[in-house]
């Protein structure tokens, strides 16, 4: 499953080097956990994680989330979903709701850069977003 995920980031050009907190963004509506990151010319690559099962026991809040597929945004808008042949189940932990919803982004930008230097002859060499 790990191969698959990677190889469908693989594909997506525009990569940045380093995760960069500007570049990776997260928010939870109802039961599905977006992660974003964003590039330089104006493309993201979007986690729509649906949310499986929530727990927001003191200290920590948790959420399992499943993703089954990938969106990849173009500079233009265009849209374009990347399935998975299955999901991949994660749980996602912080002291709160906002800092498990930036755990999770930070995840899916070390993710997808980790996807990136795998893969590095597909992938260009793009800046992260500025703010």
């Amino acid at each position: 499953m790990a191969l698959v995920f990677a190889t469908a980031l693989a594909a997506f050009p525009g990569a940045p080097d380093a995760p960069d907190e500007r570049a990776c963004h997260g928010d939870l509506q109802g039961n599905v956990l977006k992660t974003t990151i964003e590039f330089e010319d104006g493309s993201r690559l979007i986690g729509p994680w649906r949310v499986a099962h929530q727990s927001s026991e003191t200290p920590a809040h948790r959420v399992t989330a499943v993703l089954d597929r990938v969106i990849e945004v173009d500079g233009e808008g265009e849209l374009r979903t990347m399935p998975f042949p299955h999901g991949i189940a994660v749980l996602f932990e912080g002291s709160s709701e906002r800092d498990m919803i930036e755990n999770a982004a930070q995840v899916w930008c070390s993710t997808v850069l980790r996807a990136r230097s795998v893969q590095e002859p597909v992938w260009s060499m793009g800046q992260p977003a500025a703010p």
